[in-house]
């Protein structure tokens, strides 16, 4: 599989970031949720997105693949986290076959 192209900005709100892929994703979340769950993170949907609690951070992964990390103080370790991510929900084929299948918008 291809590395994932990730940006990130830096919102109004200090001490956090949201990365996001390039091209846009259509998630199942269900199955994100899933697939974090088994790797060991305490992943909940909630409506349109999934919340993640790992250890000293905090994750809101949305259908698009945007993620919100908090707290975050650098772009490097925002993509570097958001990686961690990805890494798990690409191992899951309804997951990877969704990014995979994403089309720039």
């Amino acid at each position: 599989m291809t590395e994932i192209k990730l940006g990130t900005v830096r919102p109004c709100r200090g001490g956090s970031y949201v990365v996001y892929p390039s091209p846009v994703y259509n998630l199942p979340l269900r199955d994100c949720t899933k697939a974090l769950r088994r790797r060991g993170f305490d992943a909940t949907e909630e409506g349109a997105m999934v919340i993640v609690q790992a250890e000293n951070v905090s994750f809101t992964l949305y259908r698009t693949g945007r993620l919100l990390i908090l707290p975050c103080g650098t772009s490097e370790e925002a993509v570097e986290k958001a990686r961690e991510i990805f890494s798990v929900l690409e191992g899951d084929g309804n997951v990877s076959r969704a990014i995979e299948s994403a089309e720039l918008i």
